[in-house]
């Protein structure tokens, strides 16, 4: 069968009866609207676009925030056997204090026997030259047992007037050691009770980190795996690697952001990857651009 005409066939700007009289136009027409399609295609496509780097932006902001509470309540649980461990060393000291008092009592104690014993000894020594006074029968010799029997007496004084003092030292030390048993009593009681309150505190911050972990855990497969990279590795020099811009300003370095910046990061036809601080590189965010997860609930309960 022989080809048909171009005008019978069933092409644009032609007709059954023969060719159209505004054929271009209609192709131009056509034309038109499939780049108009096209373009609002694209539109449509860097829009998408732009929201996917805008939720994106949000869940880095989400993750950073989860992140520095985080680092908060790990920080919170290092300082509790710190803070402990003070307090246990303010009870140890007042222990060491009347340990200090009870070793000086006992010292003195037994310079004080040591010292009623040379008395004693002493005095029976004079007793002894008393006894012998009747018998002596030279002046000499006589004179001699007095001197001896006054230089005992002297000796005897001596160490009555240091056993006077011990006496006195001791009497001290019992008014401070009792007083210092009483505030080692008193610090040892509310050191029990603070290592309660520690503990408390301590599993309450277990639990709201055990928590936070898992929102961790639930926003972080939702980002892609280059933006969590990028975040991760600001992080290990910045702890706060998401910031927002306000005034302009980078409110990580307090810098000021370009206009051009700012503007493209309101567009929503432009960008395709984060946006971060030409100053200190960390991801920038607009205020409005907030994050999807409220934490505050969690540290409410151990604040």
């Amino acid at each position: 069968m022989a080809e048909p005409p171009a005008h019978n066939r069933i092409v644009v700007g032609s007709t059954p009866t023969g060719p159209t009289k505004f054929g271009v136009r209609q192709i131009l027409r056509r034309t038109r609207t499939n780049n108009d399609f096209i373009n609002q295609q694209i539109i449509v496509f860097r829009k998408e676009i732009m929201m996917e780097i805008k939720a994106q932006a949000q869940l880095l902001m989400n993750l950073n925030e989860v992140d520095l509470k985080i680092d908060h309540l790990q920080k919170e649980l290092q300082q509790i056997p710190i803070r402990e461990r003070e307090e246990e060393l303010d009870v140890l000291s007042k222990k060491s204090k009347v340990d200090r008092a009870i070793a000086e009592i006992a010292d003195l104690e037994h310079k004080k026997r040591i010292l009623e014993k040379e008395v004693a000894e002493t005095t029976d020594r004079m007793a002894e030259f008393q006894k012998k006074l009747p018998m002596i029968k030279t002046n000499k010799e006589y004179q001699l047992a007095l001197k001896e029997i006054d230089e005992n007496k002297k000796f005897n004084k001596q160490r009555d007037d240091q056993t006077l003092e011990i006496i006195g030292q001791l009497e001290t030390l019992a008014v401070t050691k009792k007083e210092d048993e009483e505030y080692l009593h008193g610090s040892t009681v509310a050191f029990e009770a603070r290592k309660k309150e520690l503990e408390s505190e301590r599993l309450k911050l277990t639990d709201a980190l055990g928590e936070l972990v898992q929102i961790k855990e639930g926003i972080s497969p939702k980002i892609e795996a280059r933006f969590l990279a990028a975040y991760q590795r600001i992080r290990k020099q910045k702890s706060d690697a998401v910031v927002t811009i306000f005034g302009g300003i980078c409110q990580g370095c307090h810098m000021k952001i370009s206009p051009q910046m700012r503007l493209d990061m309101q567009k929503t036809t432009t960008a395709t990857s984060l946006f971060t601080c030409p100053t200190c590189h960390r991801i920038l965010c607009l205020p409005d651009w907030t994050g999807l997860t409220d934490t505050n609930a969690i540290m409410t309960k151990v604040l």
